[in-house]
C-alpha cells in the first residue's frame, strides 16, 4: 500500500519540507549519482506521474488517500501471505492453467492492479494473490520455471464471471506486453 503522504518520496524533487530534505540527503550518499535532477518538483509533476502509473498499471487508488503498488513490496515480504490464500473457496471452485513462453518483469503485478479493480480487498506477494468482494474470492498464483523461463499463471475464482474477467485482464496485459506467446491453455 502506498499512502499519498509517501508519493513525494519515491522520484526525486519533493514537495514538502521534509521529502526535499529526503532527496537532497540521498544526492550526498554513495548512490546520489543517480539523483542529481528532480523529476518533480510541484504538484502537478506528482500528479502527472501518477497518472503515468495509473496508466501502465503499476499502481491503482483503492481509497481517498492509498494507493496499491504490489510492484513496490519489499523484497523481505515478496514470500509473505496470509495462508488462507492457499487454501481453495469450496469444492466449486473454477481452476484455470495458462503456461507462456516467458515472462516480462512487471507482469503479475500489473495483472494484480488490474483484476484489485473489481474487488474491494487483497491480500499478495510477488507470486501469489487472493482478492475478495462481494462474498466471493480469486485466487492468482505466478510461478516462472528458472530452467525453461516459462510462466505458468493458476487462477482459482468463484464463479465462470471472474474467470473471464481475469481472462479479460490477461487479454489486455498480452496486448501491452507483446511479445508473450501462450503454449499452453
Amino acid at each position: 500500500i502506498l499512502h499519498d503522504e509517501l508519493v513525494p518520496f519515491i522520484w526525486p524533487g519533493g514537495i514538502t519540507p521534509l521529502s526535499h530534505g529526503f532527496w537532497e540527503w540521498a544526492r550526498n550518499e554513495d548512490e546520489g549519482e543517480l539523483w542529481s535532477t528532480d523529476v518533480a518538483v510541484c504538484t502537478d509533476d506528482y500528479n502527472r506521474v501518477l497518472a503515468l502509473l495509473y496508466g501502465c498499471d503499476i499502481i491503482h487508488r483503492i481509497s481517498n488517500t492509498e494507493h496499491v503498488a504490489p510492484g513496490l513490496l519489499a523484497n523481505k515480504q515478496q514470500g509473505r501471505v496470509d495462508a488462507r490464500i492457499l487454501q481453495p473457496s469450496d469444492s466449486s471452485t473454477i481452476t484455470h492453467n495458462i503456461v507462456y513462453s516467458g515472462s516480462p518483469p512487471g507482469f503479475f503485478d500489473r495483472l494484480l492492479v488490474r483484476s484489485r479493480r473489481r474487488y474491494s480487498h487483497m491480500d499478495f506477494s510477488s507470486g501469489s494473490a487472493a482478492l475478495y468482494g462481494r462474498g466471493l474470492k480469486t485466487q492468482l498464483f505466478f510461478k516462472l520455471d528458472d530452467t525453461t523461463q516459462q510462466a505458468r499463471l493458476t487462477f482459482l475464482t468463484s464463479t465462470h464471471e471472474q474467470m473471464l474477467a481475469i481472462r479479460e485482464d490477461l487479454e489486455g496485459l498480452c496486448r501491452f506486453f507483446r511479445g508473450m506467446r501462450v503454449l499452453a491453455d
